[in-house]
């Protein structure tokens, strides 16, 4: 089935974000949206913008998604998904994937009351064909044989299926990777990535995802859980950011001299504050701390984490409940309010 679009601002679509350049115009499908809004999702306005210029050129190549697991890059392909009401086919990538995995294949169908073996293609066969958006989630991830079976579908041709069939490309598909490398093969942490060859990695245009600004996941924070006061939201993002610095260097560019080896993104800082919330009278921040995060990470990096969260949390706060922090947080002032930024400062 074809989908419709319609040309809209930027501006229009997105409201509630400031762009830097509000006159770009992006295909808009005309039916309701088929993907469901995260509405505890906050979008980086800057990567949103990057995108939607990205797709407001003429396809020539994939769009990129690179950045550590957990700074959103699913979440911010469904959410173009749904606000530009664009059909999403989304590939799960892995190192046993095969190209006919994606294509198609046979499948028991009952007709007439008597089941028949019958060739169904995939829904990204039928998002390249009609429009859409097609995502392959965990592209540094895909075998030799994969990646050299998608550069057509990357490049946006014709693309020839294992069976046979050619499928030429609606004008309007847009195809979108995510990857935590680019496929070079230097990563010391995501060790199951694959290193891509130079033909695939040059039909993608990169964007970075970093982590959150300490404002953005303090809205996290306390949009999904009121419960917990500002003050305490602002230590823990600053926990989080600590444990980056470790993770990164303080300049997030990789470089630290003796790295933690554990990556603590926004999904697992809301881990944490879904753990604080949910154990709020029986267990500590700390405890709660262990279940989110600390008893998943590697023993040799358990001391020095530790050693963070000592530095960022006083010992009364890390052995405290949420219940006993909450009675003893200051209550706002009728008339006065506190800027995140004030509390993350």
């Amino acid at each position: 089935m074809t989908i419709s679009y319609e040309l809209t601002p930027i501006s229009t679509v997105f409201p509630k974000i400031n762009f830097n350049v509000n006159d770009i115009e992006v295909k808009v499908g005309t039916n309701a949206p088929s993907v469901p809004l995260n509405p505890f999702y906050v979008p980086q306005a800057d990567v949103l913008e990057d995108l939607l210029v990205e797709l407001s050129l003429p396809a020539d190549g994939a769009l990129g998604l690179v950045g550590e697991t957990g700074t959103g890059k699913t979440e911010m392909v469904r959410y173009l998904s749904h606000y530009l009401r664009q059909r999403l086919a989304t590939v799960q990538i892995h190192c046993a994937l095969r190209p006919e995995q994606i294509e198609g294949g046979m499948e028991l169908r009952v007709k007439n009351g008597c089941s028949v073996s019958e060739y169904v293609e995939q829904a990204v066969v039928d998002c390249y064909r009609n429009g859409g958006i097609i995502f392959f989630d965990e592209i540094d991830k895909a075998s030799p044989e994969l990646s050299a079976s998608l550069h057509a579908v990357i490049d946006n041709k014709p693309w020839t299926l294992s069976n046979g069939t050619v499928v030429t490309p609606h004008p309007d598909t847009r195809v979108i990777v995510a990857a935590n490398t680019i496929g070079d093969g230097a990563s010391n942490r995501y060790i199951t990535s694959q290193q891509l060859d130079s033909a695939i990695r040059s039909r993608i245009s990169w964007t970075r995802l970093h982590y959150p600004t300490a404002d953005v996941e303090i809205d996290i924070i306390r949009n999904q859980f009121s419960q917990i006061p500002l003050s305490l939201a602002s230590e823990m993002v600053k926990l989080a950011n600590a444990l980056r610095d470790a993770l990164l260097g303080v300049d997030r560019l990789d470089n630290a001299q003796d790295p933690v080896g554990e990556p603590f993104s926004t999904r697992t800082l809301v881990k944490w504050c879904s753990r604080v919330v949910g154990y709020r009278k029986s267990k500590t921040l700390l405890q709660a701390f262990y279940k989110a995060f600390l008893n998943g990470v590697s023993s040799d990096d358990h001391e020095i984490i530790i050693g963070i969260v000592q530095r960022v949390l006083t010992e009364e706060k890390m052995n405290s409940t949420l219940e006993a922090i909450a009675e003893k947080a200051p209550r706002p002032v009728r008339g006065t309010a506190v800027r995140p930024s004030e509390m993350a400062s």
